[in-house]
């Protein structure tokens, strides 16, 4: 799953749980924070770990605890698709951090996809559109229809022929 993939799908899971999301699915940078959400008078923070082959450290968490503080938001929400060392874990007691490993993560996911019935679509979820780091302009979301990847969603840059940038 593409990283934006990611994203987008932790999203529509807050979204689906009564949240109002706000992210900005595209590649500039975050400032540790990938998706706001607000609900009942509170704001938590979310940041995306898209990482399969290392564990979330606590140097990351540090980071992210001190956006947490300067935004003075209620949580801090951590979602990766691998896990946490015990540093991180011993780091984050008695803060206000949530973590959301491989295994709670796929629990999401199945409960998203139950509710929607379908794979998560981009368009309604994003407030930005990606864009292009070659040209500038925005990527939009297409669908393979020849080679080895036919069938496939990928992000084409919307000047193309000009421009032939993918992921």
């Amino acid at each position: 799953m593409h990283w934006l993939d990611f994203e987008a799908l932790v999203g529509e899971y807050y979204r689906q749980k009564g949240f109002n999301v706000s992210q900005n699915l595209n590649q500039a940078p975050d400032g540790g924070v990938d998706i706001e959400l607000r609900k009942d008078g509170e704001l938590h923070l979310v940041q995306c770990k898209h990482w399969k082959a290392r564990k979330v450290g606590v140097k990351v968490l540090r980071e992210l605890y001190g956006v947490l503080l300067d935004r003075q938001a209620d949580r801090m929400i951590v979602v990766t698709s691998g896990d946490f060392t015990a540093d991180a874990i011993s780091f984050a007691n008695a803060k206000q951090f949530e973590f959301i490993n491989g295994g709670k993560l796929l629990k999401m996911i199945n409960e998203t996809k139950q509710v929607s019935g379908n794979e998560i679509a981009h368009t309604p979820t994003k407030t930005q559109s990606p864009i292009c780091p070659r040209c500038k302009s925005e990527l939009v979301l297409r669908t393979a229809k020849q080679g080895k990847h036919r069938g496939s969603s990928f992000y084409g840059c919307s000047s193309f022929p000009n421009c032939r940038y993918i992921e």
